[in-house]
């Protein structure tokens, strides 16, 4: 949520193009409100704010080596791919997820259903490939992030 003055009365959100005619001595605190209170959700639910680009960047070339270990068919994400997925996830930290054509879902909303659930990030989804991290246990830190 970032906003910037347009004028004596009015502000523009950076993320949807909306300008707002309102004082901006009201808005602007409500707006905080709103960017914390999402903030904090992330953080209850266990995800760091998202990484950076070059993490993102790092653990691509990772997942350029790696072969797809899931394939989303016709029955979509279940709960037991999801389990699954999570108990890869707790083991390798680097997942790739092949959507295969039978599947009538957007291979986005499933990378974003499936973070969700596993409480992962999104690495990159291209075509009908998913890349998936999860930060590992201390113990078990496989992959070292820059």
């Amino acid at each position: 949520m970032d906003f910037a003055c347009n004028g004596s009365a009015g502000l523009n959100c950076y993320n949807c193009d909306v300008k707002v005619r309102i004082n901006a001595l009201i808005f602007l605190p409500l707006c905080v409100k709103i960017a914390m209170y999402f903030i904090e959700i992330e953080i209850e639910r266990g995800r760091k704010p998202n990484m950076t680009s070059k993490q993102r960047a790092y653990l691509k070339s990772l997942a350029m080596t790696q072969d797809a270990i899931f394939q989303i068919g016709k029955s979509s994400l279940t709960p037991e791919n999801t389990k699954a997925i999570d108990e890869a996830l707790e083991a390798r930290e680097l997942i790739k997820i092949s959507v295969l054509q039978n599947c009538m879902d957007d291979p986005a909303e499933i990378a974003r259903m499936a973070a969700e659930r596993t409480k992962s990030q999104i690495v990159q989804v291209i075509g009908k490939k998913i890349v998936l991290y999860r930060e590992g246990k201390n113990d078990k830190k496989k992959i070292q992030l820059p």
